[in-house]
């Protein structure tokens, strides 16, 4: 019986290897810059983390944002 839920995006498939990233490191592998990836934040489309002071992403959710993207025309 198929799932009524859609399967996960493999964050491997977009070349994350860990399981979470840094600010920093999440910037590099986006190749975006501090004000669009707060951007997303804001209206929803990312979801941050927190290990006590450090600021964290999920590679899933790195991952689910990626696939979520649409193509240029």
């Amino acid at each position: 019986m198929p799932s009524s839920q859609s399967q996960p995006t493999d964050p491997r498939a977009f070349g994350l290897t860990k399981a979470t990233y840094s600010v920093r490191e999440t910037l590099d592998q986006l190749s975006i810059g501090r004000t669009s990836l707060y951007a997303a934040i804001k209206r929803g489309d990312l979801r941050m983390m927190k290990f006590g002071d450090k600021s964290l992403f999920l590679a899933s959710d790195l991952a689910e944002f990626l696939s979520k993207l649409e193509p240029a025309a």
